[in-house]
């Protein structure tokens, strides 16, 4: 008896199960993506399914104008085109449909975000000593090789001079390091000796008979540059005036082409001789070609020595080729003869932000 009714549940369920026709419950209407992955990207997509928008984080190098996705997940049995494998042009954002099970169609956009690139050891957190004994100096990074970071300690300590005073150093070590510490020391034969630190190279060696190619191959395009600092300035006697420091905070963009520099992207605090006895983050924001409220030592000019500059870029939507990045605590001191003596720059926690 038992066997027989077992039986017949079994008959009666699939009598009802076939009364009930497959799409009684109704066709799914997501029409979401789950999952979505391109060729090349540098991180993890970020999924906004309120606004139906997509961002993929892509190095600035990676050519855009054709890349295909690799991987997309969707809603259960909906469908979406393009597809995997099928490229498209992501200079600007593109469109993708997705067709839930009921045959309802939704729109997302799929954007490129700017890769947050930073240049290497800009957290001056880790460095290196170069030489040894009274040439040695300090850098941020593993080597010579591997660091873009230079400073005019490099220069000078290769004459080999007993006395030179080193004018960039970690603190509290160099095991330890949490910040860098740049301070304008007592001239050496008439020369003086400010703290300095940038991202470039130094050809030639000792006190004048050096040249500064500032600059680090950089096609990233943020918007601002964050820094943490302290400024103790002291004053200096110039044509029989007393003077009192600054310091010299500023990030520069530039597009090189056909041998010549030009100016695209300016971002420089303000020379200031206030005195920050306590950890001060700034932010400065990045101005894409020329303004009104640029100082004169702002701009681009090419009779500056150091930093020649034809003058701005003539369009400001184009990427970089370089960026410039420099610290001083004597904002005059490329002069050799310009600033206090004892003024310090400590300098940390530096970024640049998207």
């Amino acid at each position: 008896m038992k066997k027989i009714n077992y039986l017949m549940v079994i008959t009666f369920s699939i009598v009802f199960t076939s009364c009930i026709d497959w799409d009684y419950f109704g066709l799914s209407s997501n029409g979401e993506i789950v999952t979505f992955e391109l060729e090349q990207q540098s991180g993890t997509s970020e999924i906004d399914s309120l606004n139906r928008l997509i961002l993929v984080p892509l190095d600035t190098i990676v050519d855009r104008t054709s890349l295909a996705p690799t991987k997309i997940v969707t809603s259960n049995l909906a469908t979406i085109k393009p597809g995997v494998g099928e490229s498209q042009n992501f200079l600007d954002t593109v469109n993708y449909v997705v067709t839930a099970e009921n045959g309802e169609q939704t729109v997302w956009k799929v954007a490129i975000k700017e890769a947050e690139n930073q240049v290497p050891f800009s957290d001056f957190t880790t460095w290196f000593e170069e030489e040894s004994g009274n040439s040695s100096y300090f850098l941020p990074g593993n080597s010579l090789e591997s660091s873009p970071w230079r400073s005019g300690d490099k220069g000078a300590a290769e004459v080999n001079i007993p006395t030179y005073p080193r004018t960039l150093i970690p603190l509290p070590s160099a095991e330890n390091a949490e910040y860098a510490k740049l301070e304008t020391k007592e001239p050496i034969k008439g020369i003086l000796a400010a703290g300095s630190l940038f991202v470039g190279n130094i050809q030639g060696s000792g006190f004048t008979d050096v040249q500064i190619d500032f600059g680090y191959p950089f096609t990233s395009k943020p918007v601002s540059f964050s820094v943490s600092i302290q400024y103790l300035p002291q004053s200096y006697q110039k044509d029989g005036q007393t003077i009192m420091d600054q310091k010299d905070v500023y990030v520069l963009l530039q597009v090189r082409e056909d041998g010549k520099r030009y100016r695209l992207g300016t971002a420089w605090l303000p020379r200031s001789s206030d005195e920050l006895s306590e950890w001060t983050e700034i932010t400065v924001p990045l101005v894409f070609g020329q303004s009104d409220s640029f100082e004169s030592y702002m701009q681009p000019s090419p009779s500056k020595e150091e930093l020649p500059e034809v003058g701005y870029y003539s369009e400001t939507n184009v990427r970089p080729t370089h960026i410039i990045i420099v610290f001083a605590s004597s904002a005059e001191g490329a002069d050799l003869v310009s600033g206090g003596v004892g003024s310090i720059l400590k300098i940390k926690d530096f970024k640049l932000n998207y």
